[in-house]
């Protein structure tokens, strides 16, 4: 999942989500989630429940366990960052927490990625509370 995506890219996300079903609609939702998390954050909390139901309709047909894992731990990522957004701290970090060992445990690029995203996030929670040590130790993290 790219970290930014340009508006054109959003819009054309949103355009083609009325016509996918299935795992098709799901990645877009997840895409879009994302990259409106911090846009709007009212559709991204409304598009993270749609995907949460999707993935449990899914999950025992079409999913494998890592897919489900994977997007399910993106999912507590976005609704993590819209907790930081709103300034409830404690929940956005157990969430980020919870959604970086989740992304630990998994392989591949996406669940790499995630954990990058997870100690990005960690590190903006350490700068809002005010302690540069854990705003330094997990950018430290994720650029590793």
């Amino acid at each position: 999942m790219d970290i930014f995506v340009t508006n054109d890219e959003v819009v054309q996300a949103e355009t083609a989500l009325p016509g996918l079903v299935q795992k098709a609609r799901l990645e877009t939702l997840l895409f879009l989630a994302w990259h409106l998390r911090q846009r709007d954050s009212a559709r991204a909390l409304a598009l993270s429940t749609e995907a949460e139901i999707l993935i449990l309709a899914l999950a025992p047909a079409l999913l494998t366990a890592a897919e489900d894992a994977l997007y399910s731990a993106r999912l507590l990522l976005v609704r993590a960052e819209l907790k930081l957004l709103y300034s409830a701290l404690a929940e956005a970090q157990q969430m980020a927490r919870a959604a970086l060992l989740e992304f630990q445990r998994l392989e591949g690029v996406a669940a790499q990625q995630g954990c990058l995203d997870a100690h990005y996030l960690l590190a903006m929670l350490g700068l809002r509370q005010g302690v540069p040590a854990i705003v330094e130790a997990e950018l430290a993290l994720a650029a590793a």
